[in-house]
């Protein structure tokens, strides 16, 4: 976070316009100083898409992949737990399959407990004439293998109506939600994420796991 808290934005527009997916290399250059530049290394070609600010964020958004830089327009706190931990949030758990690419893992498999606490400081909202504040927000996970494919990604998205008199509070402690994945055994990045849908801002961040799959019974 302190390495991150002072940067320079830079633009670059390709000049090739065959998007054809492949990996393109960038090198940044400055001259004297003897600065060591932290940034990204390239990008997927992959041709522009159009989106509407007020929409979902779809899996293949660039802040969402596993090479894009984390994200601080949200703070939110996240912790990644395996299913039943005790010191889990008292949150209901969802039956069935958890993830939206959970039906094509191969058993065994193990389900784990994404925990975020968004701060709603950083969420825009829109007070109604009942005094009622109006949010869109969605949480995101995706799991990334080694080799940067998706293996499995979930998401809940709220269209949320606080009361002005319990609004306070909810800036004080936060919005909770828990998101649930199922996963085999291996090592992958999760990408965690937080957007605020009306205002298209997030925060985002990679965390590393290592998984044992669940025995079968």
């Amino acid at each position: 976070m302190e390495n991150g808290a002072s940067y320079y934005t830079l633009a670059y527009s390709p000049e090739d316009k065959n998007f054809d997916g492949n990996f393109r290399k960038l090198q940044v250059k400055l001259a004297g100083h003897g600065y060591q530049l932290a940034y990204r290394r390239g990008y997927f070609a992959d041709a522009p898409v159009a989106r509407n600010s007020n929409a979902l964020l779809g899996l293949d958004f660039p802040g969402l992949r596993p090479d894009a830089t984390p994200s601080s327009q949200i703070f939110f706190r996240a912790r990644v737990l395996p299913a039943g931990d005790p010191t889990a949030q008292d949150l209901p758990s969802q039956p069935g399959p958890a993830g939206d690419l959970a039906a094509r893992l191969k058993p065994p498999v193990k389900r784990y407990w994404i925990e975020y606490t968004a701060d709603m400081h950083q969420v825009s909202a829109d007070i109604d004439l009942s005094g009622v504040y109006r949010s869109n927000i969605e949480f995101i996970v995706i799991a990334y293998d080694r080799n940067g494919n998706v293996v499995n990604a979930g998401r809940r998205s709220f269209k949320m109506g606080i009361p002005s008199a319990k609004y306070d509070d909810v800036l004080r402690t936060g919005f909770s939600v828990r998101n649930e994945l199922d996963l085999p055994e291996g090592e992958f990045w999760l990408r965690l994420a937080v957007h605020d849908v009306s205002a298209d801002r997030i925060g985002s961040i990679a965390v590393p796991l290592k998984t044992l799959a669940a025995k079968p019974n």
